[in-house]
């Protein structure tokens, strides 16, 4: 689903077709809805048919009380109000910290304010790893980027001008095509399930930090 939703986004740059529902919502951003939806109503059904995994059911946790429920609901709902406090200033920053260096704002959206807005997945993920709830993590990396484009569709809605994707920069292209090769990858690896590792990676995780090295290589000449 996540190769079909960033196959739309391809084909939605390079042919813009004149197609909008209301003033200014284009046909992509409906796809990117109908299709994230379709996808967790797949996900969720395909879910509930297998088995859970042994490792899975070790790492939840028990229920707490009700005074550690509320103190928890509290501390996580002041959690979310700093990230949020913290996202707003994050564009304005990166978009002044991409004029003082010098590069693109294509690039610096890309790879400082990705990466920067990705830490909190690596911490969840990496801590998933440790408890051995394998699928958690994958699952939390693979579902950001499927709900990635239900923000796309969202920004569609809030844009001004009458095409999101058209006003884009063209090395977006670079980047999801990239992200298309790192998907296929991905799937391969889950399908063909390596014996060893080399370099301490895994063949599919060395070739998927290859791909992102190159694809930022790429889209830094290309842009900057």
């Amino acid at each position: 689903m996540g190769i079909i939703l960033l196959s739309i986004f391809v084909l939605a740059r390079i042919v813009p077709l004149p197609i909008h529902f209301g003033p200014w919502i284009g046909y992509p951003s409906l796809l990117f809805l109908m299709i994230y939806f379709l996808a967790v109503r797949m996900i969720h059904g395909t879910a509930r048919a297998l088995p859970m995994p042994d490792q899975v059911t070790a790492a939840v946790q028990p229920l707490p009380s009700a005074g550690l429920k509320k103190v928890t609901l509290i501390r996580f709902t002041m959690n979310a109000v700093i990230i949020i406090l913290a996202a707003l200033a994050l564009p304005y920053v990166t978009d002044r910290l991409a004029g003082m260096i010098g590069i693109s704002g294509s690039f610096a959206g890309t790879f400082v304010l990705a990466a920067t807005t990705s830490l909190p997945e690596v911490a969840v993920s990496l801590s998933a790893v440790r408890k051995g709830a394998l699928d958690l993590a994958v699952g939390n990396l693979l579902g950001s980027n499927l709900f990635n484009f239900l923000i796309l569709a969202v920004d569609d809605l809030v844009y001004p001008g009458a095409n999101l994707l058209r006003d884009a920069s063209s090395g977006h292209l670079i980047s999801a095509v990239g992200t298309i090769i790192m998907v296929a990858i991905a799937i391969i690896g889950i399908s063909i399930h390596a014996r060893s590792k080399r370099l301490l990676l895994a063949w599919d995780a060395l070739l998927i930090a290859m791909i992102y090295v190159i694809m930022l290589s790429l889209l830094y000449h290309t842009t900057s």
